[in-house]
C-alpha cells in the first residue's frame, strides 16, 4: 500500500502573482519557498521553516518528494510542483501526485480550498486570517518614510510569523480531510492523465509574437485615446467616460430621454437615430462610446502583463473549470473567448497582420469603417507556431448537434451528418418545407435554420429564444413549435432524462435512460450521470424541490449561478440533456487530444470543439491524414457517432479563411 504525503508550502516573491501570473512569480529571482508543511499520511503535520532549516531536513523532505513509494498530495498541485522544481532544482514525477482542487471539480464542488472545507463540513477548516497573513510575509510592502523596508521578515512581526506557521500546517490538515472524504469517488485513469497533460501543456506554453502584441496593443490604445478626445470635443464633458455628462448631452442634441448608455442601449440607440436622421454628433458620440468598451482588444495588453521572459504565454487553461461539464475554463488571456474573425472584414490574414507591423494607422482607417473591431479580430493571430513548425488547426463541425442527434437516436439528423453535414440547411428545409437545394449560405431561411438548431436543441422557450435572437415573440415561438415537430426523440429525451434524475434523487436507484448509454443514480449527498465514456457529473447536495414549468417536483443542486456565488439550484430534463451533450462533446475532445499527443504532436491550443497541435513542416502530409483520422473515428464508447473534423495549416492560429 502507497504512503501519501498530504503537504502546502508558502512562498514569496516581489513579482504580483495575480496580475503576472504564476511562471513570472516562481521564475522571478527574488522568488523562494518560505514554509513546508507537511504530513505522512495520518501523522501528525511537520513545519520546515526553510530559511532555518538544516540540511538534512530538506534533505529528507526532498527524499520523500522524489521516492516512487509515496503520492504526493496537493490542492492545486501544479503550483507546488513547478515550486519545488524550481527553487530545489529538481525533476518530479508527476504521476506520483494528486491535486484535492482537480477531485473537487471532479465532484461538482468548487475549487478553492476554504469554500471547498466548508462545503464538505470537514473537521479542519482553513483559517480565517491566512489572507492577512500573506500580505505581510508573502507580499512585498510599500516602503514609508519611518519604515523603507521593502519587506517584511519573521523577525519583524515574531507573532504573526508563528500565526503564519499554524495557518499553513491547518491547510494540510485541510487537504487530507478533503481527500480522504473526495478520494472515495475515484477519478477514472484517463481523467487523471488528462490532469496531468493539462499540468504539461499550461507548463510548455504558446509562443507570442512580440513585435505583433505591442503594435496592437498601441494601435488598440490610439483608437480609444482618439474616441476619447471625439466625445470631449462634441460634448464639453470633462471625462469620456462620465455617463452622467454624455447623457446630458444626448438629450439635449436629441431631444430623447436617454435612460441607459448600457452596450444593449447604445446599440438600438445608434439604429434609432440612424433611422431619423439629423442627429450626426449624437451617432458619433455613442460609436466613440462603443469603441471605448470593446474589450476584445484589451486582451494584447494582457498578453503583455502575462508573457513570459521567453517569449510564451503559460498557464492559460484550467482543468475542469466548468466543473458541469468537465469542460477547461480560461484563465489569464482567456483562450477560449477570443473573438471570431469576420471573413468580410479579415479577407487576408496575412495583409491585415502587416498593416499591424508597420503601425499603418492611416491605410487601416482608410480600409475599414471600423478600426478597433478590425484590431480585435486578429488577437487569435498573437499565438505563432515555433520556428520550422506550423499549426494543423481541426475543429469539430456542429459537435454538439451531432452528440445531441446521436444521444436521442434523431435518425434523419444522423442521415445529414453522415452525408453532406449541413444541418442548417437540412433544418430550414424541414421548417419551412422548401427544397433543400434551395437553401443558399446567405439565405435567410439557413440563417433561420442556423439560429433554430443551436438555440432549441435544449428545451428554449419562445420568449428566451425571441430575446437572444431579437425575433419577434410570434416568429419565435413558430420556430420553437417547429423545432420541437421535427425533432421528436430529442423532445422525449428531455422528459427521459428529467423522469430518470427525480426517481434516482427520490428512491436512491440506478436508472437508465431509455434513449441512450447514459444512467441516473442517487450516492450519498449526490446525484451522479454516468456519461457513456465512463465519466460521471456529479451534482452535490440533489434534492427535490418545487418544479417551475408546470412541473410538481424538480432536482435541486449546489452549483453556482449568474453572480459566481455558489448556492443551491434547480435543473429540469433540458438543461440535463444540455449538461450531458456538452460533456460527451468533451470526452471527445479529451479522447483526441489524447491520441494526437501519443502521435507525438503536442496540442499547443485547443477550445471546446477545436485542436491546435503543432507539427514539424516536414510531417505536414502524414501529420494531416494521422489527425484526420483521429477527428473523424470516435472512441469505442461513442460507436454510430457521425463526428468530423476540418483542418487546416497556420504559422499562427486563426479560423480558416
Amino acid at each position: 500500500m502507497l504512503n501519501h504525503l498530504f503537504l502546502d508550502i508558502e512562498t514569496y516573491s516581489d513579482v504580483d502573482l495575480k496580475l503576472s501570473g504564476k511562471y513570472n512569480y516562481i521564475h522571478n529571482k527574488s522568488f523562494e519557498i518560505l514554509l513546508c508543511s507537511y504530513a505522512l499520511n495520518d501523522s501528525e503535520v511537520q513545519t520546515i521553516v526553510i530559511a532555518e532549516a538544516e540540511p538534512f531536513d530538506i534533505d529528507e523532505f526532498i527524499g520523500m518528494l522524489l521516492d516512487p513509494n509515496i503520492i504526493k498530495v496537493a490542492h492545486n498541485a501544479a503550483f507546488e510542483i513547478e515550486c519545488f522544481e524550481v527553487y530545489f532544482n529538481i525533476k518530479l514525477d508527476i504521476t506520483m501526485w494528486r491535486c484535492t482542487m482537480a477531485l473537487s471539480a471532479y465532484c461538482g464542488l468548487p475549487l478553492q480550498l476554504k469554500q471547498v472545507a466548508n462545503e464538505l463540513d470537514v473537521e479542519h477548516k482553513k483559517v480565517e486570517e491566512g489572507s492577512t497573513l500573506i500580505k505581510t510575509f508573502s507580499n512585498p510592502r510599500k516602503p514609508t518614510k519611518n519604515n523603507p523596508a521593502t519587506r517584511t521578515y519573521p523577525a519583524d512581526e515574531p507573532e504573526k510569523w508563528k500565526q503564519y506557521i499554524y495557518y499553513n500546517q491547518y491547510d494540510v490538515l485541510a487537504e487530507r480531510d478533503i481527500f480522504n472524504v473526495l478520494n472515495q469517488y475515484a477519478i477514472p485513469e484517463k481523467e487523471t492523465r488528462i490532469w496531468r497533460y493539462d499540468m504539461q501543456m499550461n507548463a510548455r506554453g504558446i509562443k507570442i509574437d512580440l513585435e505583433f502584441v505591442q503594435n496592437a496593443a498601441r494601435i488598440n490604445e490610439i483608437i480609444k485615446e482618439r474616441a476619447s478626445e471625439e466625445i470631449l470635443n462634441l460634448t464639453g464633458a470633462t471625462t469620456a467616460k462620465s455617463v452622467q455628462q454624455v447623457t446630458s448631452f444626448l438629450e439635449v442634441e436629441t431631444g430623447m430621454n436617454v435612460d441607459s448608455l448600457s452596450a444593449d442601449s447604445v446599440k438600438q440607440l445608434i439604429k434609432e437615430l440612424k433611422i431619423q436622421g439629423g442627429h450626426d454628433n449624437a451617432v458619433k458620440v455613442l460609436e466613440c462610446r462603443q469603441t471605448i468598451a470593446m474589450t476584445a482588444g484589451e486582451k494584447y495588453k494582457k498578453i503583455l502583463e502575462l508573457i513570459n521572459p521567453d517569449r510564451r504565454l503559460r498557464n492559460s487553461y484550467q482543468y475542469y473549470g466548468a466543473f458541469r461539464t468537465g469542460r477547461w475554463a480560461g484563465r489569464g488571456v482567456q483562450l477560449q473567448n477570443l473573438k471570431r474573425s469576420n471573413s468580410r472584414t479579415i479577407f487576408n490574414f496575412d495583409s491585415c497582420r502587416d498593416l499591424v507591423y508597420k503601425l499603418d494607422l492611416e491605410a487601416i482607417d482608410l480600409l475599414y469603417d471600423n478600426p478597433i473591431d478590425f484590431i480585435s479580430q486578429l488577437v487569435r493571430t498573437s499565438f505563432v507556431a515555433n520556428d520550422g513548425r506550423t499549426f494543423y488547426i481541426s475543429d469539430y463541425s456542429s459537435i454538439e448537434s451531432r452528440v445531441n442527434a446521436w444521444l436521442a437516436g434523431e435518425e434523419w439528423k444522423l442521415e445529414v451528418f453522415r452525408t453532406h453535414g449541413k444541418i442548417y440547411e437540412a433544418m430550414a428545409a424541414r421548417i419551412f418545407k422548401v427544397p433543400f437545394t434551395s437553401i443558399t449560405k446567405d439565405s435567410d431561411y439557413r440563417f433561420k435554420g442556423k439560429i433554430t438548431e443551436l438555440g432549441c436543441g435544449y428545451g428554449m422557450g419562445g420568449n428566451k429564444f425571441a430575446a437572444e435572437n431579437s425575433l419577434p415573440i410570434k416568429e419565435a415561438k413558430n420556430l420553437v413549435a417547429l423545432y420541437r415537430k421535427e425533432n421528436p426523440k430529442i423532445i422525449e429525451m428531455w422528459a427521459d432524462f428529467e423522469d430518470c434524475a427525480i426517481k434516482a434523487v427520490r428512491t436512491g436507484g440506478r436508472y437508465y435512460a431509455q434513449s441512450c448509454n447514459v444512467a441516473f443514480k442517487r450516492y450519498k449527498d449526490y446525484m451522479t450521470i454516468e456519461l457513456p465514456s465512463g465519466r460521471s457529473l456529479f451534482y452535490y447536495k440533489a434534492q427535490l424541490i418545487p418544479g417551475k414549468f408546470g412541473n410538481n417536483v424538480a432536482v435541486g443542486y449546489k452549483g453556482f449561478n449568474d453572480k459566481k456565488i455558489y448556492t443551491m439550484l434547480d435543473t429540469y430534463g433540458g438543461k440535463l440533456v444540455e449538461n450531458v451533450v456538452q460533456s460527451v462533446a468533451r470526452d471527445l475532445m479529451v479522447d483526441a487530444i489524447l491520441r494526437i499527443e501519443d502521435l507525438g504532436y503536442p496540442v499547443m491550443l485547443h477550445t471546446h470543439d477545436e485542436v491546435a497541435p503543432e507539427i514539424r513542416d516536414h510531417e505536414k502530409e502524414y501529420a494531416k491524414k494521422e489527425i484526420d483520422t483521429i477527428m473523424s473515428t470516435p472512441p469505442k464508447w461513442a460507436e454510430g457517432l457521425p463526428i468530423k473534423g476540418d483542418g487546416f495549416f497556420s504559422k499562427y492560429y486563426r479560423k480558416d479563411d
